[in-house]
Formats: structure tokens, C-alpha cells, sequence
């Protein structure tokens, strides 16, 4: 992954020094700032959602939903998943940037989390994973094109490497700790702590300057 996200001057070189290669894919990546704060705030956005992400089924189970209801559950936020996710051109009209969006939807994102300890009812238990899944359709083609317009097409696929190898790492340890937090205290308390990371988020978009850089 390391070598996909060096540009194709560096390998060159660089070639067959793995050290030289990733200093030059950092040093890279840290010179493009709005990229670099990008990556990090879809990085901790996935954390939050990985950190939540194993203790859905397990809350559910402790409210008494049956099994059987959670293709349900989430048949129903992919359906609002696909409906939303051809709404964000309007909304990023709406609210003037993409930056502003991504601002709002984390929001969302932080305090749909944030209220699931007040929850103590089944069915709000259930409705509650809906939100979810409208803010990721929301998310992740805004963030795209908030991507798309601050790189070129000769560095784009470059970067993006870079971006998934954060994403992905960052990703396994939301799921570690997502299991360790519902082991040791509750599902709920997982799915509430995972609240906290959307707040990051929302800082770090908030330094990305709405122009392109």
C-alpha cells in the first residue's frame, strides 16, 4: 500500500530503498494540508462508526429485538441509505460547500450517538440505527467530491492509497475496541462512547478552508 501512495517521481528515485520510500510517501502526503485533514477526519469517522459497529446486534439482543428484525433494521437503512445518497448535490447547495455539509452531517453523527443513553424503550432501540445509515449516504460521496476537488487526476489515485491504509488500520482498532468497551461495561456504553471521535471530526473540517488550496 505504501508504494501505491508514493508518487511515481519518488519511486524512481528512491527504487529499492523501502525506508527512502516511506519517508517520501509522508512527506508527501503532509505537504497537501486540506488532503491530509481530509484523510484524518474520514479516518476518525470510520473509527467511530467501527467502534459502534460491533455492539448493534448485542444492544438490540438486550432491549429483546428479535433476530429475525435485524435484516429488517437494516434493509430499512439501506433503502434510506439509497434515497438520501441522491440528495447530496442539493444539500451541498444547500449549505454552500462541502465542507459546511460534512461539518453538519458530523454533527448528526455525533449526536445520534450521543442520545442513545436516554434510550429505554425497544422501538426506539431499533429506529435509532436508522439515522445511521442516513448519514453515511450523506458522508461518503460528499467527502469524495470534497476530495476530487482538491487533488488532480495525476495524484488523486496516489493519495487515495495513502487514505485507505489509514481508513483500514484505523478501522480494525474501532472493532478491538468497540469489543472491549461492550465486553466490559455494555452495548449501549460502546455505541455512546462512539460519539466522542465525531467530535474530532467536526474540528478538523472546520480547519479545512471552504476554497480550493
Amino acid at each position: 500500500i505504501i508504494l501505491y501512495a508514493v508518487p511515481q517521481d519518488a519511486m524512481k528515485l528512491h527504487k529499492g530503498n523501502l525506508v527512502t520510500v516511506i519517508k517520501a510517501s509522508m512527506d508527501y502526503i503532509l505537504k497537501n494540508k486540506t488532503i491530509l485533514l481530509i484523510t484524518l477526519a474520514t479516518a476518525i469517522n470510520v473509527l467511530g462508526g467501527m467502534i459502534g459497529g460491533v455492539a448493534w446486534q448485542p444492544f438490540w439482543k438486550s432491549y429483546g429485538i428479535p433476530t429475525s428484525f435485524f435484516g429488517i433494521l437494516f434493509g430499512m437503512g439501506y433503502a434510506a441509505n439509497v434515497v438520501l445518497s441522491l440528495l447530496v448535490p442539493q444539500c451541498i447547495k444547500f449549505f454552500k460547500s462541502e465542507r459546511n455539509f460534512l461539518v453538519f452531517i458530523s454533527i448528526l453523527d455525533f449526536l445520534r450517538l450521543f442520545v442513545i443513553q436516554f434510550i429505554h424503550t425497544p422501538f426506539l432501540a431499533g429506529l435509532i440505527v436508522i439515522p445511521s445509515f442516513m448519514t453515511a449516504a450523506l458522508y461518503k460521496p460528499t467527502e469524495a467530491i470534497l476530495f476530487q476537488r482538491n487533488t488532480t487526476s495525476a495524484i488523486r489515485a496516489t493519495v487515495r492509497s495513502f487514505y485507505f491504509m489509514v481508513i483500514g488500520t484505523l478501522s480494525a482498532l474501532g472493532f478491538i475496541i468497540s469489543g472491549i468497551i461492550a465486553q466490559t461495561f455494555s452495548p449501549q456504553i460502546a455505541l455512546v462512547v462512539s460519539s466522542i471521535p465525531y467530535l474530532f471530526v467536526i474540528l478538523i473540517y472546520l480547519n479545512i478552508k471552504n476554497k480550493r488550496n
